[in-house]
């Protein structure tokens, strides 16, 4: 049995391919690929930081504590326990028993592979499916991390049961929405080709003794990949939670292996100083968190923008905890300098197929870094150098951890929405889960204690209106049919617009008052509707119209995924975000009983539970809920933010004190406005 990582670490200098895998892994320099170029574009107050840091990092032996396995770097506890992701020649060996059965698995007929997670489990195979095209005979790989119906269904009707392979991933094994997932998915084969055929479209990729682990067992799985206990989720993307899709895909795992352990040559223990490019990227990461640029802005190529995500994982759940953290900002259109305010970071992520002289979003940037912003610049050299990234960020962010005062391996607060997650399911719907709020439009608006609290309107200002049109109702109560959506939508807008006159502080002024954030905070717009290319443009329209009135970070994502990547972010980390929850009023939807299907009621369990989580802990949050359809329902919502950012404005069309100020750009003296740059290595 091969000696741990640590361990050998602390008698090699370093590293050492895994001797079976000789010929196929190799960290020498003839068979090394070339560095993924990174450069820093800094102003002149972040560069004198940043070098301080690095001296202070070097004077302190860091990398080579980090690679003894020395907890002390960050709280002192069980750190060590968490670097099994360190060391991609032994990961190359477990990618490589699995080789023969990933190949066995490609072929009866099999065209597609769905996989089935949240989070960790989920978002690096998610970049794989996008920045990479099946080879020959591998399969086209779909990632669903989502329990909205809506979603699930139109997986389900555009992957044929006969040509798929179904992949469970969970770490834990426990994982709520993957164990209904699964669960929906084998009764679903089930239905189409009997109860005998199940375990012959399934597999799992999990821990070793996990409830999932068990279930694959006893449901007769066609393959069960395992997991390290060493590696966190969202540090698992190089172990079989990455490398199995990739293989399922006829990729080369040891390969892409392979362009990981350059990065680590990078990184290990040989490389000191600025020489270590994951310590200089995260003692960067930190230093700006430190001087208030804590809001991680990523521009990425259409076909890396599943690795902003990722990034997005990475940092905010290792990160946003104690009050501290960074925020990563994904989706967001660029802007020109004036957009910003001066708690930004630019990382600017191209591919092989980003034009060698740049494109809008270069010269953008260009614009940035003379205004004094600090710009990061990666280039992936090619697609399976996607690897190094992988592990350069990994590698960062237990430094940038460092820096912040955090461990970068636990997420202290992510269990509190779960919590109240399993006590909304294990009560169903009650009369006191009613949703109050102010009608507008088709919209029930409820603005919710902790607006007050935040310095918006207080309680005489929220009035409970209950939502009597029909296509409104609670969680498993049924409006009688679907009915006519055109008429409906009508109704509800008459409705809407008589109840908002009606009121002394309608939706448009609380609104206006949720907007109000001080300098260095961020809003988050929470959608728990399907995500599809109108509701993902919707999204990004509505950030950059929030931050060009503002100057504020605009955070966009869909739930449920969001509780597995920044959930722990918004309740753990620094308590300036402002939270915009959008869904759809519940309705009975396939039960047979009349209650909402499984999924469902799981999706508006978890909207609600993590917007009362957010409440009790001061968190300044909106819900929004949609009483007809989707469009109709995102045509109002418009119409309410524009009406609020009026409202936000002075007479004159600009804010007023105290609206939604933008954080000014700190200005530089001529002379510390000359570019800082860091080569290919830095």
């Amino acid at each position: 049995m091969m000696q741990s990582l640590i361990d050998r670490a602390a008698r090699e200098a370093g590293p050492a391919p895994h001797p079976r895998l000789a010929p196929l892994y190799s960290s020498a320099s003839r068979l090394a690929p070339a560095l993924n170029r990174l450069r820093m574009v800094l102003p002149q107050d972040l560069h004198e930081r940043l070098t301080e840091r690095m001296r202070r990092l070097d004077g302190a032996h860091w990398s080579a504590r980090f690679w003894r396995g020395d907890a002390s770097l960050w709280s002192g506890g069980d750190e060590a326990g968490w670097l099994g992701w360190t060391d991609p020649a032994r990961l190359a060996a477990v990618a490589h028993r699995s080789l023969g059965l990933c190949a066995r698995l490609r072929s009866r007929g099999r065209t597609d592979a769905v996989l089935l997670g949240m989070g960790g489990a989920s978002l690096g195979a998610q970049v794989l499916a996008s920045v990479l095209a099946p080879a020959q005979g591998g399969l086209r790989l779909h990632v669903l991390d989502s329990t909205n119906p809506e979603q699930v269904r139109s997986l389900q009707a555009r992957v044929p049961v006969a040509h798929c392979l179904y992949l469970v991933a969970s770490k834990s094994g426990g994982t709520l929405e993957s164990t209904l997932l699964a669960q929906h998915f084998e009764d679903h084969v089930a239905r189409v080709e009997g109860r005998q055929r199940v375990g012959q479209r399934f597999c799992a990729i999990t821990d070793p003794g996990t409830p999932l682990h068990a279930r694959a067992e006893a449901g007769g799985y066609a393959a069960v990949f395992l997991g390290d206990p060493r590696i966190g989720g969202r540090y698992s993307v190089l172990s079989p939670f990455g490398m199995v899709p990739l293989a399922l895909m006829g990729h080369d795992p040891i390969a892409f292996l392979r362009e990981a352990g350059t990065m680590r040559d990078f990184c290990g223990p040989r490389a000191h100083g600025h020489a270590n490019v994951g310590l200089r990227l995260g003692a960067l990461l930190g230093e700006a968190a430190l001087m208030g640029r804590d809001k991680i802005t990523f521009w990425a190529d259409e076909e890396l923008a599943p690795l902003a995500e990722w990034l997005e994982q990475l940092l905010a759940e290792s990160t946003g905890k104690r009050g501290r953290g960074l925020v990563p900002v994904c989706g967001e259109p660029p802007g020109p300098p004036c957009r910003y305010g001066s708690d930004r970071l630019f990382v600017v992520l191209q591919g092989p197929g980003s034009p060698a002289r740049g494109d809008e979003r270069t010269r953008l940037s260009r614009e940035l870094a003379r205004a004094g912003h600090p710009v990061v610049h990666v280039r992936i050299a090619t697609p399976y150098a996607l690897a190094q990234e992988f592990y350069r960020w990994q590698y960062a962010t237990a430094v940038a951890g460092h820096v912040l005062g955090v461990n970068p391996f636990d997420q202290p607060d992510v269990e509190a929405s779960k919590q109240r997650t399993r006590g909304l399911l294990a009560r169903g719907a009650e009369p006191a889960d009613r949703p109050a709020g102010q009608r507008w439009g088709s919209l029930l608006l409820d603005v919710g204690a902790s607006e007050a609290d935040a310095g918006g309107a207080g309680a005489d200002d929220v009035r409970a209106v209950r939502a009597s049109e029909p296509g409104v109702s609670d969680v498993g109560a049924t409006d009688g049919g679907a009915g006519d959506v055109g008429a409906r939508d009508a109704a509800a807008r008459d409705a809407g617009a008589r109840g908002a006159a009606d009121s002394p502080a309608g939706p448009e002024q609380a609104l206006a008052r949720w907007l109000r954030r001080g300098p260095g905070g961020y809003h988050a717009l929470l959608f728990y509707l399907p995500r599809t290319a109108g509701t993902q443009a919707w999204l990004s329209r509505w950030q950059q119209k929030l931050r060009d009135a503002g100057g504020g970070a605009v955070t966009a994502a869909f739930g449920p995924r969001y509780l597995h990547s920044c959930g722990q972010l918004h309740k753990g980390g620094p308590a300036c975000g402002a939270y915009l929850f959008v869904r759809m009023a519940a309705r009975a939807d396939d039960g047979a009983d009349g209650a909402p299907e499984p999924l469902a009621a799981c999706h508006a369990a978890q909207a609600e539970a993590d917007l009362r989580e957010l409440r009790a802990r001061g968190r300044a949050c909106v819900s929004v809920r949609f009483g007809a359809s989707l469009e109709q329902g995102l045509q109002d919502l418009s119409r309410l933010l524009e009406g609020a950012l009026a409202q936000a404005a002075g007479p004159d069309g600009h804010d007023r004190p105290g609206s939604a100020a933008r954080a000014a750009p700190v200005p530089l003296p001529r002379e510390a406005r000359g570019r800082t740059e860091a080569g290919a290595l830095a």
